[in-house]
């Protein structure tokens, strides 16, 4: 690699590749790297190449199991290889595909267990791989991707990976050295306030063998000092002692305060909390360091979001997506047909970009109207950079580029900050929604069904009209499960605040037996086998083209529905996710 700011190009399967050296904010190189399919992907943190790739090492050192030869593949200038190498319990293994993306003299350290290869043919580079785990006395192979190296080169990352991960993992309820206690049947109380996913996580920790009990918040917010607020730490007090609880668990950190005063109340109590967040941290936690404690652990359902928890404090994180609640979903598969119908469940977005526009301050919306301002233009061109592929990209980064590339803008707190990106990402999810279902009102011979608000109707306008039938809103518990599993197909589009991760449809769908196409998200590969378990599409012209292409193959439609239903409910249930959370607080709270 060359100095900051420079280009080198290289041929790859009959193409160029453009690698571009650029200067990260805090004024370390990063990479940009346009790959094989001809899109542009940072593989580094725009913003702290350095301290994005501490934590990761840090995230991914905490959940290695034993005596595991550790791969990373797209090592790209070194950050996270320098920061591995210092850990590994049997050895590290750097790989790149091309030598042009890597200098090892600038990130190998000679006196550490480093090995390095580039360029290697996929096949071959697997077997001498699993010739060193096994000449090393090793328990397994522990595989790190670079997401964004993956995507960049995915017939070369993804086929390796593949064939390195052929050991089947440990099943998460099996006790490990230092969480066995965790375990053992015991009491976990459960936070409610109405939200989604609390009946998964009680369900969950029932067929593990566990006791939830669960424990309603009050109607009063946590730090106004009134008495429910009272009663309910006593209520928390109580349960804890006398039911002997081994964790409290909440979701999006719901019940707690800026001001940190539960946080602080549970820990004098020596309660481990775990907290799962299954929507993005960065607009929910607005004051991090009250809440960060020794006695939390976090659950990050994308993990782009890894990094940033660990930055606020959190070193208790761990990446656990989503998953799938038989109970609702797997009863729905059972006495199904199957109509000719294409099916999107959601809604506008109009209201919620509207309630989101309404956080801003005034002096900030005045300066959005204002079509000169920096504001504006960094608006306007966050949403072209979204367009065009920027949903792969976390929307801090491309918040980020867009004021650096349109100019500061007047006045700007952090709190205003997140307030903006949260808007920009919701009205980029809202627009590319719109423009989907445009699309596919157009074509004449794909019946379109949406069941979502009345801001359809609105934001069609008139297209697809006497095609696209506008249906209800669907009752996730109720109707849902049953109208997946009749659909035709099943559509999925994910939004903005996920860059990597699947959101709830990728696993209620196939659980339901219904045949999903989704847009292609990064764990996609890791968690269903494209093409066999889910079907991906990159834009509506290809998602149009491949459900005309399954509707006219039924045969091969039942093929992938059947297989994904499998993997769902093989791998992919709230039992399953559940295990791996107590597995992880194990770890980290092992003397409680």
């Amino acid at each position: 690699m060359e100095a900051p700011d420079s280009t080198i190009r290289f041929d790859w399967q009959g193409r160029t590749v453009t690698v571009q050296r650029l200067e990260s904010a805090a004024g370390d190189p990063t990479l940009r790297v346009t790959g094989e399919d001809g899109r542009a992907r940072a593989w580094h943190s725009l913003r702290d190449p350095r301290r994005e790739a501490a934590a990761q090492a840090a995230a991914f050192a905490a959940a290695s199991r034993g005596r595991e030869l550790w791969v990373f593949l797209g090592v790209g200038l070194g950050y996270l290889a320098r920061e591995l190498q210092a850990r590994p319990p049997a050895g590290l293994v750097c790989v790149e595909c091309h030598p042009e993306l890597t200098d090892p003299g600038a990130w190998v350290d000679g006196e550490r267990d480093v090995m390095y290869f580039a360029g290697w043919p996929a096949d071959r580079l697997a077997a001498e791989i699993r010739r060193l785990a096994r000449d090393r006395g090793c328990q397994g192979i522990r595989v790190l991707v670079n997401p964004a190296a993956e995507a960049s080169f995915p017939s070369y990352y993804r086929p390796l990976r593949r064939a390195l991960e052929t050991t089947e993992p440990q099943k998460c309820d099996t006790p490990r050295a230092g969480s066995r206690r965790f375990f053992q049947p015991g009491t976990f109380l459960v936070l409610d306030g109405g939200y989604f996913l609390v009946r998964e996580i009680v369900r969950g920790l029932e067929e593990l063998g566990h006791r939830a009990y669960v424990v309603l918040l009050p109607q009063d917010a946590p730090g106004d000092a009134s008495r429910q607020f009272a009663e309910f730490l006593k209520t928390l007090a109580l349960a804890a002692r006398d039911l002997r609880a081994r964790a409290l668990i909440t979701v999006n950190h719901l019940g707690f305060d800026r001001e940190g005063m539960l946080t602080g109340f549970l820990a004098r109590l020596r309660l481990p909390t775990l907290v799962w967040y299954v929507d993005s941290p960065r607009y929910i936690l607005r004051n991090p360091a009250a809440n960060a404690s020794p006695w939390v652990g976090t659950f990050v359902w994308d993990p782009s979001y890894l990094p940033w928890m660990q930055a606020q404090g959190f070193d208790r994180a761990h990446y656990l997506p989503l998953g799938v609640d038989p109970a609702t979903f797997a009863v729905a598969a059972r006495n199904a047909g199957r109509d000719d119908t294409l099916v999107f469940v959601g809604d506008s977005m109009a209201a919620t970009t509207a309630k989101a526009w309404g956080k801003l301050p005034p002096e900030l919306t005045g300066q959005l109207a204002d079509t000169g301002s920096a504001a504006a233009k960094a608006a306007q061109h966050f949403g072209v950079l979204a367009g065009n592929g920027g949903f792969r990209t976390p929307p801090w980064e491309v918040l980020r580029q867009t004021v650096a590339e349109c100019g500061e803008i007047s006045g700007l707190t952090e709190e205003a900050s997140l307030d903006l990106e949260s808007f920009l990402a919701l009205e980029a999810t809202r627009n590319r929604r719109v423009e989907f279902m445009r699309r596919l009102a157009a074509e004449a011979d794909l019946p379109l069904a949406i069941h979502g608000d009345q801001g359809w109707k609105a934001a069609l306008n008139g297209k697809g009209e006497g095609r696209v039938e506008l249906r209800g809103e669907a009752d996730y518990y109720g109707g849902l499960p049953g109208l997946y599993a009749q659909a035709g197909a099943v559509l999925n589009l994910t939004g903005m605040q996920m860059p990597a991760a699947l959101n709830q449809r990728c696993y209620d769908v196939p659980a339901a037996g219904g045949f999903l196409l989704t847009d292609d998200q990064p764990a996609l590969a890791e968690q269903f086998e494209p093409g066999r378990e889910a079907v991906t599409f990159a834009s509506p012209d290809e998602l149009a083209d491949k459900w005309r292409y399954y509707r006219s193959h039924p045969a091969e439609r039942e093929q992938i529905v059947r297989r994904g239903r499998e993997r769902a409910l093989k791998q992919h249930t709230y039992r399953h996710r559940l295990g791996e959370m107590l597995e992880a607080a194990g770890r980290w709270f092992p003397e409680t």
